[in-house]
């Protein structure tokens, strides 16, 4: 049943994902003879994550939820299966970010090694938080509703971050305190994805099962 959910969304999402497919191509040709390579994949990464969000849009329209209620899809289905779009898409990005980032590592490289750079992993750790945390308000607000909320999560941690920078408040982190925090790093993200996850999930099944369709 989950697999049907996947696949009507994908359905929905196909020009989204043949547009993405032209934006790999061409910042593939770009990757290889600029510098940002990885900054680029990083982007097309938190935008492929931003494709499965539309999908309740299209779902609003064509007043999709109460129609699947009405077979045998329980409301439970409904969200494990927004979930699995979430991550198929994330997946996805992560993957064609490295295909965006091989001719640049090729060309650029002397001794050709596969890597992946910290910026793409910020930017995975990135997009899951961001679904995590934006999964539970589309359920409640819907997507028209919710899309002063999106603004925000993009906008506001960067306008922050600018302010605190402009004026001197962010701390002085010495080498050895950066070296220690991106050891643990890696162990940092996964329970705390974990964590926050199983949150937004329990949050979000509790909504749709009190929500009047």
């Amino acid at each position: 049943m989950l697999r049907g959910l996947l696949l009507k969304d994908l359905l929905i999402l196909k020009k989204g994902l043949l547009m993405g497919g032209t934006i790999l191509v061409f910042y593939s040709i770009l990757g290889i003879y600029g510098e940002e390579a990885s900054a680029f994949s990083g982007y097309f990464l938190l935008c492929f994550s931003l494709i499965s969000i539309s999908s309740y849009g299209y779902d609003e329209q064509a007043r999709w939820v109460p129609y699947a209620l009405t077979t045998t899809i329980n409301r439970t289905k409904l969200v494990q299966s927004k979930y699995l779009l979430a991550f198929f898409m994330i997946g996805l990005g992560f993957l064609c970010s490295f295909l965006l980032s091989l001719p640049y590592q090729i060309v650029q490289s002397s001794k050709f090694v596969l890597t992946i750079s910290p910026i793409t992993w910020g930017f995975l750790y990135a997009s899951i938080l961001f679904n995590l945390i934006l999964l539970p308000i589309l359920f409640k607000l819907g997507s028209e509703n919710s899309r002063i909320i999106i603004f925000a999560l993009f906008g506001l941690p960067t306008i922050l971050l600018v302010i605190l920078d402009k004026y001197n408040f962010l701390p002085v982190i010495n080498q050895a305190t950066i070296a220690t925090i991106i050891k643990y790093l890696p162990y940092i993200g996964v329970i705390s994805i974990l964590i926050i996850g199983l949150l937004s999930y329990s949050i979000s099944l509790r909504i749709v099962q009190k929500k009047d369709f």
